[in-house]
């Protein structure tokens, strides 16, 4: 099964799963603004995806037959995404605004118990688990002119932060 976003039902991106063993397609959601697909949780029950209100974007979860919908993170004045599974499934890392610029934040899968990662001026975004669930890593244009991106990688407690690219333009 493949999961992919798409507006072949309407205005707005939605969530679709693709079974590759008959090519049949179902649509897991209507929404009135866009709706980005994450990563299928570790035992595969569960999705994450990034939603869009009229204000802000949110971490949000669903079942994988579209079920039990919901915005994950419940903070309606912040904009939230980049949702992604620790290997085991216990907590989620996310990129959040709501200590005023991008920072990474991993908060349990029943979205309680948030916790800043990165503390930097800079934008922090786009976090990935290690596949031993001890590191993430992340997107920054910190060290860079703003909007020049490399990759990063931390401890979980945000210490040990080693720059893993070199882009500089």
């Amino acid at each position: 099964v493949i999961e992919f976003g798409s507006d072949r039902g309407g205005d707005f991106i939605n969530i679709y799963l693709l079974n590759t063993s008959d090519d049949s397609v179902t649509r897991l959601n209507t929404a009135d603004s866009n709706t980005f697909p994450g990563p299928f949780s570790p035992a595969g029950s569960q999705i994450l995806f990034t939603g869009f209100g009229l204000t802000h974007s949110y971490v949000g979860i669903m079942n994988t037959d579209g079920t039990d919908s919901f915005d994950l993170s419940g903070r309606p004045n912040v904009d939230e995404g980049f949702p992604t599974w620790s290997p085991d499934g216990k907590q989620i890392a996310f990129t959040s605004r709501m200590d005023g610029n991008n920072e990474i934040y991993i908060m349990d899968s029943v979205g309680t118990d948030v916790k800043r990662i990165t503390n930097n001026p800079a934008d922090d975004f786009a976090p990935a688990w290690s596949p031993d669930g001890t590191r993430l890593a992340f997107v920054s244009d910190r060290d860079n002119p703003s909007g020049v991106n490399n990759l990063y990688l931390m401890n979980l407690d945000g210490s040990g932060v080693t720059r893993l690219t070199n882009n500089v333009n």
